[in-house]
């Protein structure tokens, strides 16, 4: 049975609900790109502690992504060399989670209009590779995707939701482990079909188990899928969350009510917005009055906030693709399970807003509002700076050991005395916010509480940690504690592809318990049962071309465990080598990433000469044939750029190496998308 919740008209409003909360930031680069943006991600891309920001463009041709690195000091840095920002694709939704554990944020992002989507291997230091993978080779009609741990092995698993085309099942791939994401056939969720515009997980009965709600446009029914914590999930057919039609295309999961238990939020085009209330037992109730399901107009965005640091959550929705231009909707909470319609700037700017996600891009701990533009397909984007005010915060990072480094279902509570009552909040860390919006850090407004009296973390991995005493208004950074005892070997080789005169550089990302930690380390580079290496993190050359298996050994002094990459390795053979000049330091050499990477048919690629010699800079195909000659020469110290046209050649993965007196300095991949 569905059962309705009323709102009580509100006659009177504080004068408080309408002041100007953000100030629209009217100069530098982000509000002065644009196009047709779909996707907000604020992300600490390089881990120095302060957000970065990435937009996707989805027109129907194509068009390059756009990236943001925060300055520090409330100010951004576009950079467009990286290759993130040069994939020319008509990309939806992206989100960010750390698949291989490193320590760095990956990249999905999702294509539309018949184009394959895209993942993307953080390297650190904003480098990123193109991943040669079944996620990246499967697309044509994708909308969005979100990471998830949902074997809760440690390893992020990836959802990807399909809207269109001849098969419109949506996409469920499991983590290898070894940066590598295997297609898999999961019912109900891959097989259910639906015109599929956002996935959006969250464990809405807290038994500990991640479940899944997918938002269907169309007038088609949305899915509800219940966590079996074995493998398999339910489709939910009853209740008001999978009876509803409407043309959803977002939603977002928050406690708007602090009563413990996660709610729904879904954006409808078209048509009113529906919020269902989580009544703790398994089941909702869908409010049916008030100005938050009555406005109406073309919801696709959503994003739950505190931008007030009163204790609750508001909400941001972002209305588009209107017969003519529209306005947001920002919802301001009473406090008392009610909202109230805001109307400053960001409530009152017309044209086509996409998605959308809050985050604190100058640390003062009260969150501002990136949104992405669309109208006419070359609108700029907009960003809004929250004015602040006397509330505390609290803003918390956090770093999965057992868990997936991302902390990626993460449920954090937090008690403290705010106007004088004791008030328990709850926040998760996802892997999609909302419909084309993230952001991984989690928020807290706390009102006049000047301390948090409790801090519990329930991580993905169920381990359950309480800090007590936190102080407020500050960047908590928390990591998981490994359990008594526990091991487990995982590593990454800084390249994959190399040939026999380059050095590969491995390093150890075990796991291990503080208290029992790694003591040795047995490396095998060529699967023959052999240990090659002894070091924590080596270094390996490989003489012979081929395609290698890796074994790593670990032991915390009383048990072993080993892991083995299958197939890891690819090398090439280089070309003959001449004895180098009399200075072999490969710090006198540089080359760039190409640009663009992707690309069709040219790029650019950059080096640095640090001393004269003769200088060679080819191109070779994977199984090592050279392709391309672009550099061959004595050439002087200096700054360097050289062309490829790759007309002639067909689509793939192509490596560029630089040499000096035949001695192979440095080596980086490409890919050509035709």
């Amino acid at each position: 049975m569905i059962k309705f919740l009323f709102f009580s008209a509100l006659l009177f409003l504080p004068l408080s609900l309408f002041s100007q909360q953000f100030t629209r930031i009217d100069s530098g680069p982000v509000v002065s790109d644009g196009g047709d943006s779909r996707s907000v991600n604020w992300i600490d891309t390089d881990n120095d502690g302060d957000l970065d920001l990435f937009i996707t463009n989805g027109p129907r041709n194509g068009q390059n992504n756009l990236f943001y690195e925060n300055q520090g000091d409330g100010t951004f840095a576009k950079i467009d060399s990286i290759a993130i920002t040069k994939d020319a694709a008509p990309s939806d939704g992206s989100t960010w989670g750390d698949f291989n554990n490193d320590g760095y944020p990956d990249l999905f992002v999702a294509n539309w209009y018949g184009a394959n989507n895209l993942l993307y291997l953080n390297k650190g230091k904003n480098d990123f590779d193109v991943v040669e993978d079944v996620a990246a080779g499967q697309g044509g009609y994708s909308e969005s995707g979100a990471w998830i741990d949902m074997n809760q092995d440690g390893f992020l698993d990836l959802t990807v939701a399909n809207s269109a085309g001849n098969n419109k099942n949506n996409f469920v791939y499991r983590n290898t482990t070894k940066e590598h994401l295997s297609g898999i056939w999961l019912a109900p969720i891959s097989t259910s079909g639906g015109s599929s515009r956002h996935m959006d997980w969250a464990d809405y009965d807290n038994d500990g188990h991640p479940d899944l709600f997918i938002a269907n446009e169309n007038s088609e029914t949305n899915f509800l899928y219940h966590n079996n914590g074995d493998g398999k999930f339910t489709e939910i057919t009853v209740g008001a969350i999978a009876t509803s039609r409407s043309s959803s295309f977002g939603s977002s999961w928050g406690d708007y009510d602090n009563d413990g238990n996660l709610d729904l939020f879904v954006a409808n085009w078209g048509a009113s917005n529906n919020l269902y209330k989580n009544d703790g037992d398994g089941t909702f109730t869908r409010i049916a009055a008030g100005a938050i399901v009555s406005d109406g107009g073309h919801s696709i965005g959503t994003a739950w906030g505190d931008v007030d640091n009163d204790g609750d959550l508001d909400l941001f929705v972002a209305n588009g693709f209107s017969p003519l231009t529209t306005s947001n909707f920002l919802y301001l909470n009473n406090g008392d399970g009610t909202f109230s319609k805001d109307n400053s700037i960001v409530s009152t700017e017309k044209g086509w807003t996409y998605g959308a996600s809050f985050g604190d891009l100058n640390r003062d701990g009260y969150l501002d509002l990136a949104v992405a533009k669309c109208f006419g397909a070359n609108e700029n984007n907009a960003l809004y700076l929250n004015n602040g005010g006397a509330n505390n915060w609290l803003a918390i990072k956090l770093a999965g050991s057992v868990s997936n480094r991302s902390a990626i279902q993460a449920v954090v509570r937090a008690k403290a005395t705010i106007n004088g009552k004791a008030i328990w909040q709850m926040r998760q860390v996802s892997g999609q916010d909302g419909y084309c919006g993230q952001n991984l850090e989690v928020h807290f407004g706390l009102g006049d509480a000047s301390v948090i009296d409790s801090l519990v973390v329930r991580w993905p991995s169920g381990q359950i940690q309480t800090v007590t005493g936190v102080e407020v208004n500050q960047l908590l950074q928390l990591t998981e504690s490994a359990t008594t005892g526990f091991l487990r070997p995982h590593f990454k080789a800084e390249e994959r592809d190399a040939t026999t005169s380059d050095v590969i550089n491995f390093k150890d990302l075990s796991v291990a318990d503080e208290d029992q930690p790694i003591v040795s380390w047995e490396w095998d580079f060529n699967n023959d049962g052999i240990t090659d290496s002894d070091e924590e993190n080596p270094g390996w050359q490989f003489q012979t071309a081929g395609t290698y298996s890796i074994t790593l050994k670990v032991s915390n002094g009383s048990t072993s465990e080993s892991k083995t990459f299958e197939d890891y390795i690819t090398i090439t053979s280089a070309p003959t080598s001449v004895a180098a000049t009399e200075n072999n330091d490969p710090s006198q050499f540089r080359l760039a990433a190409n640009y663009p990477n992707p690309f069709n048919p040219t790029t650019s690629i950059e080096y640095e000469i640090g001393r004269a010699g003769f200088i060679e800079l080819n191109i070779y195909s994977l199984l090592g044939k050279q392709v391309g000659t672009l550099v061959r020469t004595t050439m002087k110290p200096g700054h360097y750029k050289a062309a490829f046209d790759a007309r002639h050649l067909p689509s793939g993965v192509y490596l560029y190496r630089l040499s000096v007196g035949g001695k192979i300095y440095h080596s980086k991949k490409m890919l050509l998308l035709k």
